[in-house]
C-alpha cells in the first residue's frame, strides 16, 4: 500500500470505491476517464479507443468482468466491438468517477494532505509613547 508524506494510506481508492458503490445503489452508471499518458507500461487499456489522450470505461456490474478495485488500480475484464480485453488501470491515471445519467462526479485529482499552514507572522511591536506633562 502506497504511502502519503504523512505516512497515511491514500483515500483515493475509498472515495473512488464509496461512488462506485453509491452509483450501483441508486442505479446510475458509473463512468470512469482515464489519462493514457502517464505510466504507459503499466496501462492497459485498448490504445484504439483513446481520444486526446484519454479514454472512459463503463464499470457498470453488466459491462465488466472480474473488477478489481485495489488501493493502487483498478482492473477489469470487457469486450469492445467484440474483442475480449483485460483492462489494468493505474490509480494514478484515474482523472474522474461519475455517474453517467448525472454527469456529475468525483474528481479523483482530490489533494491528497491538506496544505500546512504558513506560520502567521508575529504583528511589529507598538512603539510605546510615553505622554508627558507640560506644565506651566
Amino acid at each position: 500500500m502506497k504511502l502519503n508524506a504523512e505516512g497515511l494510506p491514500s483515500l483515493k481508492p475509498y472515495f473512488l470505491r464509496a461512488f462506485y458503490e453509491w452509483c450501483c445503489d441508486n442505479n446510475y452508471t458509473p463512468l470512469i476517464v482515464v489519462d493514457a499518458t502517464k505510466n504507459k507500461d503499466k496501462l492497459q487499456v485498448p490504445r484504439e479507443y483513446v481520444i486526446d489522450g484519454q479514454i472512459a470505461f463503463s464499470l457498470d456490474p453488466e459491462a465488466v468482468k472480474d473488477l478489481e478495485m485495489e488501493n493502487d488500480h483498478v482492473s477489469f475484464d470487457a469486450t469492445f466491438h467484440g474483442v475480449g480485453e483485460h483492462v489494468y488501470v493505474p490509480f494514478k491515471n484515474i482523472k474522474i468517477i461519475f455517474a453517467d445519467e448525472l454527469k456529475q462526479g468525483l474528481p479523483m485529482e482530490i489533494e491528497e494532505t491538506p496544505p500546512k499552514a504558513k506560520p502567521q507572522e508575529k504583528p511589529a511591536p507598538r512603539k510605546k509613547t510615553i505622554f508627558t506633562e507640560v506644565t506651566d
